[in-house]
């Protein structure tokens, strides 16, 4: 098909981009067509590093030699603007939410949605709320992938939501708690979805994560696998010093509404 168009997108994993990106840049090159290459997530960088002198020749002659590069965070953008003179930053993004928004009073009501697993913290999560009294309450939503989890999870866990789903949830919520240290973690979904219904997070110190979280004001980030950190910023907010956030929330999120973010990039695509 790449010799019947004029732009190819290719969107891959970071290490699937090693198997199947340099098939698509010669056939582009064969053909005179356009390459847009889109990694997701935010090991890109690891996933190079440990890759065979042979791969990273590879990549380095093909895939970052194509015509538009697209990377998920700003320290990727950075890391590989000198492999490539093409470096487009194309943040994960959500579209606008279809239900009312109503900024809420802090009730002390906290949720996790994402894989239920240890790298995404939810042992640390448990622990704290475990020690806390019947006032804070915590919800865990998400496929439980990790079977040794079940029995500690169980008072908390709610089931699996539909993704059309999880705004509406969220917005049910006084904060999301993400104490992930998943090593492919970008820019989670999740937070900028929590952002959209005007919920902050709670979430880790890692990867890219401190790119779109305003530590104070559209959140708080605490150090990986710490429960102490985490059990004091939950203990610490009160009402009045929870007002502001929906609001802060609210208005970071246009930075990463769909529409806008895509527009963008086929303005980009167009003058390539």
């Amino acid at each position: 098909q790449i010799k019947n168009v004029d732009v190819v997108f290719l969107n891959v994993s970071a290490s699937g981009l090693k198997y199947l990106s340099p098939m698509v840049y010669c056939f582009s090159e064969i053909f005179s067509t356009k390459f847009v290459l889109r990694v997701f997530g935010g090991d890109l960088n690891e996933i190079y590093n440990n890759s065979n002198p042979l791969v990273k020749f590879l990549l380095r002659m093909s895939s970052f030699k194509c015509d538009l590069f697209l990377l998920q965070t700003k320290r990727l953008c950075d890391i590989f603007s000198h492999f490539s003179h093409n470096i487009y930053w194309l943040p994960t993004s959500r579209p606008q939410p279809r239900i009312e928004i109503s900024l809420r009073d802090y009730q002390r009501k906290f949720v996790y949605i994402g894989s239920v697993r240890e790298e995404k913290g939810i042992d640390v999560l448990v622990n704290v709320f475990s020690g806390l009294d019947s006032s804070f309450s915590l919800d865990i939503y998400g496929p439980l992938d990790d079977d040794n989890l079940e029995m500690k999870i169980r008072p908390y866990y709610r089931g699996i939501i539909k993704p059309e789903d999880v705004q509406e949830t969220l917005s049910n919520y006084d904060f999301l708690c993400f104490p992930t240290f998943w090593k492919g973690e970008g820019y989670p979904g999740v937070i900028l979805e929590a952002y959209s219904v005007g919920v902050p997070v709670i979430t880790t110190n890692w990867n890219s994560i401190p790119e779109i979280v305003h530590d104070g004001a559209t959140g708080y980030l605490v150090d990986v696998k710490s429960e102490e950190q985490l059990h004091q910023v939950i203990t610490t907010v009160d009402v009045n010093s929870y007002r502001n956030f929906p609001k802060n929330c609210i208005k970071y999120f246009e930075a990463f509404r769909s529409d806008l973010v895509y527009s963008s990039l086929f303005k980009t695509i167009e003058s390539i």
